[in-house]
């Protein structure tokens, strides 16, 4: 009704059919408050939580309103209010009942969950084991161990290489000592170099005689095969621009120091030696003067 008066409307002379002009006279003067309020934000730059609450909270009140159940007849509202709220609280025990068990299900490991896991450990060990060697004294490792496929390369070398892998041997012993060569500082020109040699003879295994290397531990197709080549020959170029400047930087320290850089080890070994000759002189004419010393004192006796 203030609503009403403040609008200028008669409030006597309304009809019991004004209903509809009461909505529109009551819709209008809530637009109207809603531009206030908006207008009073953008003047007062409140901060986000406040023209949330000032905009919004008035809707959400209503919506929660219209959700709640209409009280039923003869029952009082502290005892509606109560029954509610006991529904919500059952509601929110059974819906955190779900969210345990949900959660319980997603945790808890099965036995078909372990025996997934134990198999990719295994899988995972025969990935690995090119890295254990062939067994050395054990004596029983080459002999459990069993070859998957006679086109998969071992690091290690086999009893039966002759005989899997034929005229392809002499490259694959050559691969096998490249990779051990392996063991220089990294990025030195010593490690490209050996890198490069490896990756070459890695492209002729895999292109010429269709070889897997390891890790892998089953054959490859034709598309995983175009794959690998061209990932070692993108490295090879890498390689190759990489050896441009840093065998500069190799050569340069020596031809400034004219050679006596980076001989560390052999001056050393040249100044032990040395040393153990100079000992050895020393030893050898203290030794001849106490031969002589003591034939001396012999002779003396003697006479």
């Amino acid at each position: 009704m203030p609503a009403l008066v403040a609008s200028g409307v008669d409030v006597g002379a309304l009809g019991p059919g004004d209903g509809r002009l009461i909505e529109q006279v009551s819709w209008r003067r809530s637009t109207e408050s809603e531009r206030i309020i908006r207008r009073t934000l953008a003047d007062r730059h409140l901060s986000s939580k406040m023209t949330e609450a000032l905009l919004y909270e008035p809707d959400r009140r209503r919506a929660r309103q219209a959700e709640e159940p209409a009280e039923p007849e003869g029952q009082e509202p502290s005892a509606s209010r109560e029954g509610t709220a006991g529904s919500r609280v059952d509601h929110r025990e059974r819906r955190l009942a779900t969210l345990e068990r949900e959660f319980k299900e997603r945790t808890e490991f099965t036995d078909a969950d372990l025996g997934k896991v134990e198999e990719d450990i295994r899988t995972l060990e025969r990935r690995l084991g090119f890295r254990q060697g062939s067994g050395g004294e054990d004596g029983g490792g080459s002999e459990a161990a069993q070859r998957n496929h006679p086109a998969l390369v071992t690091v290690e070398p086999w009893p039966d290489d002759r005989d899997v892998f034929g005229e392809a041997l002499p490259v694959l012993a050559e691969w096998r000592r490249a990779l051990r060569a392996l063991d220089n500082p990294p990025h030195t020109l010593a490690w490209l170099k050996a890198t490069e040699r490896l990756l070459m003879l890695e492209v002729q295994l895999i292109d010429d005689r269709l070889l897997t290397l390891p890790p892998d531990d089953a054959p490859r197709d034709d598309v995983r095969r175009d794959n690998e080549l061209q990932l070692r020959e993108d490295r090879l170029r890498e390689l190759r621009r990489q050896c441009l400047w840093t065998e500069p930087l190799h050569w340069t320290p020596r031809v400034v120091t004219l050679g006596r850089w980076g001989r560390g080890v052999s001056l050393e070994r040249q100044m032990q030696h040395e040393f153990e000759a100079r000992r050895a002189e020393l030893l050898s004419a203290r030794a001849v003067r106490r031969s002589r010393q003591v034939q001396g004192n012999a002779g003396s006796r003697e006479a």
